[in-house]
């Protein structure tokens, strides 16, 4: 599978501090987010955007809480931070599909955000507003998550979908009871799952994966953001709400199905 994000990343630190943050604290609010979302993507393979699943859950952590209990100041930083997150994903989008970026839903889904965040600590907190960026900053933010996603439109959808298959759950299992399989290789991964008769339990597992997948490729992740806000997206990935993803999601698991036909 290709790897991605070796190449420099924004640096969310380096950033704060350049807004006149002091670095021990901007790292100490940095860790206890566990590097956010930005980051998490920038390092993400296919597909990518899988990783926003789960949003908040990094705004959301038990680590987080004791951080800012011991230190109310830091709320300050996390604040940023998530400031940042929702604008590289949403800059990243705008960037694709070469639309405008529309702050409105921004702030809503932030503070859609500190609502589920003040449902889940123990003890109140204030992140105030949402932070005002320098456009060039967010330009910057988006357009590295834009390169990483139209890395990932290049690839080639088969080896994709056997690189998923060879890192899978299903097909450790398959190579534990089959000896050997051990010696199969990534680009067989799927045919190799359909000679052990474990197709459908591996689209099981992988249905969540695939879903995203076709919300990507379709680029309807990125249409379904810029006009319903991150929190809606997520959930229409979820539910494969969009008919073209629909129909992306389909041919992706007939491939799937498909690959035993070889044998």
């Amino acid at each position: 599978m290709p790897v991605f994000g070796l190449r420099d990343v924004v640096d969310f630190i380096s950033l704060a501090v350049s807004l006149g943050y002091d670095k021990e604290r901007a790292i100490k609010a940095y860790r206890a987010i566990n590097g956010g979302y930005f980051q998490e993507i920038s390092y993400a393979r296919p597909p990518l955007l899988l990783k926003l699943d789960k949003w908040p859950k990094k705004y959301t952590s038990p680590r987080l809480d004791a951080v800012l209990s011991s230190d109310v100041k830091l709320s300050e930083l996390v604040s940023l931070y998530l400031t940042l997150d929702l604008l590289s994903v949403y800059q990243m989008s705008a960037t694709l599909l070469n639309k405008p970026l529309n702050f409105d839903l921004v702030s809503e889904d932030f503070e859609r955000t500190k609502e589920i965040m003040r449902g889940s600590f123990s003890n109140p907190i204030d992140l105030g507003e949402i932070k005002r960026v320098e456009e060039d900053r967010v330009l910057e933010l988006g357009r590295e998550l834009a390169e990483k996603r139209r890395e990932e439109l290049r690839l080639n959808v088969s080896e994709l979908l056997n690189d998923l298959a060879y890192d899978s759950k299903t097909f450790e299992e398959a190579k534990a009871s089959i000896p050997w399989l051990k010696g199969v290789k990534r680009k067989d991964a799927l045919r190799a799952i359909a000679l052990s008769g474990a197709t459908e339990r591996y689209l099981k597992e992988v249905e969540l994966h695939l879903k995203y997948l076709a919300y990507e490729l379709t680029l309807e992740f990125d249409n379904y953001l810029l006009s319903r806000g991150l929190l809606k997206t997520i959930e229409s990935a979820r539910n494969l709400e969009s008919e073209n993803a629909k129909r992306a999601f389909d041919n992706l698991v007939s491939m799937v199905r498909n690959a035993g036909d070889y044998f």
